[in-house]
C-alpha cells in the first residue's frame, strides 16, 4: 500500500492519451461525412483516372491558356501527362509506365524511352516523377477516399474556422458569403507525402481550401488550392468541383490573388474507364 500511494502522484502526472485519441476520432468523422457526401466511393474502387484540366498557368509573370490532360492507373502507378498551350502552339508529353518505363514525345512526334542511366535524361525524369506526385495529391484533395487508414487525421483547429482573409479568384463562388461559411480544419499526414490541411464546409462538407506543406519542411506552404462549383458528375457518378485554382500562397486580396497565382481553370474527371497499357505509355 506503500509503494501504490508513492505511485499514485506520479500516474496523476503522465501525459493522457485521450484528448489526442477523442480529436483523432473527430476528424476521421469529419473526413467520413465529407466522403459520403462526395458519393461514398472506395479507395478500391479507383483502378483508373482521367483529368482534363482547361483554364491559365502563370509562369513568370505571363499567363497562358492551355489544355492538359492527365492519365493514371492506380495498380502501377502508371502517369502519362499531355500540355497543349494555345497561344504559341506547342505541345509537351511524357510519363512513366509502371515502375522504371520513362518516356516523352520527342519535337518530331516520336516516342523515346529515358534512361536512369543517361545523365541528358535526368532532368525529365524528376520532373516526370515531380509531377505524377503532384497529381497523386491533388487527387487526394478531389477524391477525399485516397486519404485512407495509411494517412493520421487531426482537427487542425478545436473549433469551425472562417476564412474572412482569403481571397482567390471566383471568390463568392468559390467561399460564398464568408461571414456566414465555416469550416472544420483537418491536417492529415503520412510518412514520406506532404503534410495536407483541408477545410472543410460545414454545411455541405465540401472541401473549398487545401493547404499543401513542403514534405522535407514541415509548416513551409508549397501550394494553397481552392474548390468551387461542386454537382454530381453524371458520369463519374461523384461530387465534384467545376472549378479550381491554385496558388504559391494564400492570397488576401487582388494584388496577391493574381501575383501568387499558379492555376485556374475547370477540371473534368472520368474514372474507372479502363485505360489500357497503350493509353498510359503510347507506341513509338
Amino acid at each position: 500500500m506503500r509503494r501504490l500511494g508513492r505511485l499514485l502522484p506520479l500516474l496523476a502526472l503522465l501525459p493522457l492519451p485521450a484528448a489526442a485519441d477523442e480529436t483523432s476520432v473527430a476528424a476521421r468523422d469529419i473526413l467520413r461525412k465529407a466522403v459520403e457526401a462526395q458519393g461514398k466511393l472506395a479507395a478500391g474502387d479507383i483502378r483508373d483516372v482521367t483529368l482534363t484540366f482547361v483554364g491559365e498557368v502563370s509562369e513568370k509573370g505571363e499567363e497562358h491558356a492551355v489544355t492538359r490532360t492527365y492519365r493514371f492507373r492506380a495498380k502501377d502507378r502508371s502517369f502519362r501527362v499531355h500540355t497543349a498551350a494555345e497561344a504559341v502552339d506547342r505541345s509537351t508529353e511524357r510519363g512513366v509506365f509502371g515502375d522504371a518505363g520513362y518516356w516523352e514525345r520527342s519535337s518530331k512526334g516520336t516516342v523515346i524511352a529515358l534512361s536512369r542511366g543517361n545523365r541528358d535524361d535526368e532532368p525529365t525524369i524528376r520532373q516526370i516523377e515531380t509531377e505524377r506526385k503532384d497529381f497523386e495529391r491533388m487527387l487526394r484533395m478531389v477524391l477525399l477516399t485516397r486519404i485512407d487508414k495509411d494517412w493520421t487525421v487531426t482537427l487542425g483547429a478545436p473549433e469551425p474556422q472562417r476564412l474572412d482573409g482569403d481571397h482567390p479568384h471566383e471568390l463568392n463562388r468559390t467561399l460564398g458569403k464568408r461571414e456566414e461559411a465555416t469550416y472544420h480544419v483537418l491536417d492529415a499526414r503520412r510518412d514520406g507525402e506532404a503534410p495536407l490541411r483541408l477545410f472543410v464546409n460545414t454545411s455541405d462538407f465540401t472541401v473549398r481550401k487545401a493547404v499543401e506543406y513542403e514534405a522535407d519542411a514541415p509548416g513551409e506552404v508549397r501550394w494553397v488550392y481552392y474548390f468551387a462549383l461542386y454537382a454530381k458528375d453524371k458520369d463519374a457518378g461523384i461530387v465534384l468541383p467545376r472549378y479550381f485554382s491554385v496558388y504559391r500562397d494564400t492570397p488576401s486580396d487582388k494584388e496577391t490573388r493574381d501575383r501568387l497565382n499558379a492555376a485556374k481553370g475547370q477540371p473534368k474527371v472520368a474514372l474507372n474507364t479502363g485505360l489500357a497499357d497503350a493509353d498510359l505509355r503510347p507506341a513509338p
